[in-house]
């Protein structure tokens, strides 16, 4: 296998998401669209930033920053967002295979108010098709046992979804923004100033990115359309009230100070989440990738070593990448 140099590794993982981006869209027809949005979020990326980032001395500049002082914080912020999400979403594969089997031996004791296909939008939906008349032990206190399982786990998963937005919304997006602001102001040519020296909040960012980016821009859905809800979530992440959770409809429902509720179902909620990390992944990863194929040093040397002692070698993917060839 070959080895890698810094720059490649960080591009192997920069197009791996769309593998994930397309295995989320062929896994459920609802999310029909999704492969789309990533690929038009990597293309933005690819063809206009990464190589600003490589060509132009001050979007470079940003990019060093970014190197040297933002990538500690946004390694672990992501890391911890994703082992918290990832280990709630193991957890809740392996109650699902218990649900299977429940289910199976509910059908052979004729206990199930429905003979035809089956489909849950959630583990804990299992106990709505059992004809509690007709429940007898143990197969009755186990499925109560599994339904409460089920409840508290897809609740943790919620709470945990929303603090990796909190986290995410507030630590990782504005530091990937200094260097997209950058970029996309020389890709406009438009006017430097001295706020494009400092790290901005998010608000600040987004509203440069709206005033002059129109709908049909690449990051629109998430900078422009989505915005609003992801300024709620992690305005809820911060509150000591936290999420709503309506279990039996399916629905999330996020409020804070501005009053208005904001419901949305499960599905959605999820798939929001995705498209967020899908966009702050792309950003990391990209622009590693081309400030190291830049730089070709010993900062690039040192940031391959310190992602992979925070993800692993071969993370986002079990396909190993072989080894770093570091540069001399």
């Amino acid at each position: 296998m070959s080895k890698k140099q810094p720059h490649e590794f960080f591009r192997i993982d920069f197009d791996i998401i769309l593998k994930e981006a397309e295995r989320q869209e062929n896994m459920d027809p609802n999310n029909k669209g999704e492969l789309s949005i990533a690929k038009n979020m990597h293309a933005y990326f690819d063809k206009i930033i990464l190589p600003l980032i490589i060509s132009n001395d001050w979007v470079f500049e940003s990019a060093l920053r970014f190197a040297t002082e933002f990538t500690t914080d946004c390694f672990h912020y992501l890391l911890l967002g994703g082992n918290e999400v990832y280990k709630i979403q193991n957890n809740l594969l392996e109650i699902k295979k218990e649900v299977i089997d429940l289910i199976n031996e509910a059908k052979e004791q004729n206990v199930l108010k429905v003979n035809n296909k089956i489909q849950l939008t959630k583990a804990s939906d299992f106990y709505n098709i059992l004809d509690q008349s007709k429940l007898f032990e143990p197969l009755k206190q186990n499925a109560i046992k599994l339904y409460e399982k089920s409840l508290e786990e897809e609740l943790l998963l919620l709470k945990v979804t929303l603090r990796a937005h909190r986290d995410i919304y507030e630590s990782v997006l504005p530091r990937i923004m200094y260097v997209i602001r950058r970029a996309i102001k020389e890709d406009l040519g438009l006017p430097h100033r001295r706020s494009d020296d400092e790290l901005l909040g998010i608000s600040e960012s987004i509203d440069f990115y709206k005033n002059n980016i129109n709908n049909s821009h690449p990051f629109y859905q998430i900078l422009g359309n989505l915005y609003k809800y992801y300024r709620v979530a992690r305005n809820v992440g911060n509150h000591f009230q936290g999420l709503k959770w309506d279990s039996e409809n399916n629905l999330v429902i996020l409020e804070d100070q501005s009053g208005t509720p904001l419901t949305i179902s499960l599905h959605e909620f999820q798939k929001r989440y995705r498209y967020f990390i899908y966009f702050n992944e792309f950003g990391l990863r990209g622009i590693l990738s081309s400030f190291s194929e830049r730089e070709k040093g010993e900062i690039s040397n040192d940031l391959v070593l310190k992602y992979i002692e925070s993800f692993g070698q071969d993370f986002p993917s079990d396909d190993p990448k072989g080894e770093v060839a570091f540069y001399l």
